[in-house]
């Protein structure tokens, strides 16, 4: 009998628990690669809205290492792997200063710059269906406004920090739903020859 009423009090108890972990752990918020990651890039999915993050080399090639004099290719993306939900990109603009988007660093921290000579780009997402993919590339260095022109050899990052929301446009509420994510951290460790 004590067995039984011990049961009933602390299941629930330790199922809510449980439940309340996963919740918190619904998606990682910090995506990074480096040059002994298993992939060269970072490609994630939340909500079935897939964020890929890389840099490619002159042969077009995701890649985290590079040799001296070598252009380097900043790439994002955002697809809609949902197979039957749109969605309205709200706050789209992720290339402003604020978010530091593409901006590359020293392994130290020192902020070395950033490949686009505009500051302040928008990815334009108005509708968002299904297979529907968006992105942006920019070259360091940028023959226009290179900070430094070629990177030295030596370790590098670049990372952002962005929320992102969706919403389903209102007339299509039975197959349009609206996501938000928490701040993700896009970080790619890359080394010059």
């Amino acid at each position: 009998m004590k067995q039984t009423y011990y049961a009933n009090k602390l299941l629930p108890i330790l199922f809510t628990f449980i439940v309340m972990a996963f919740m918190g752990c619904e998606y990682d918020t910090g995506w990074d690669i480096s040059p002994d990651s298993e992939l060269p890039y970072i490609s994630n999915t939340i909500h079935g809205i897939q964020y890929e993050y890389y840099l490619l080399n002159e042969k077009g090639e995701k890649s985290v290492v590079f040799y001296e004099g070598e252009n380097i290719r900043f790439n994002i993306r955002i697809t809609n792997r949902n197979k039957d939900s749109g969605q309205i990109l709200e706050d789209y603009e992720i290339y402003d200063n604020d978010s530091g988007i593409f901006n590359v660093y020293s392994s130290e921290g020192e902020l070395i710059g950033k490949p686009n000579r505009v500051v302040e780009l928008a990815l334009k997402m108005p509708w968002f269906f299904p297979g529907n993919s968006y992105g942006r590339e920019e070259i360091w260095p940028d023959s226009f406004d290179a900070p430094v022109g070629d990177l030295p050899p030596g370790d590098y990052y670049t990372m952002f920090t962005k929320a992102f929301d969706f919403t389903g446009h209102p007339s299509r509420a039975e197959t349009d739903r609206s996501y938000n994510t928490d701040n993700i951290t896009f970080r790619i460790n890359f080394r010059v020859r």
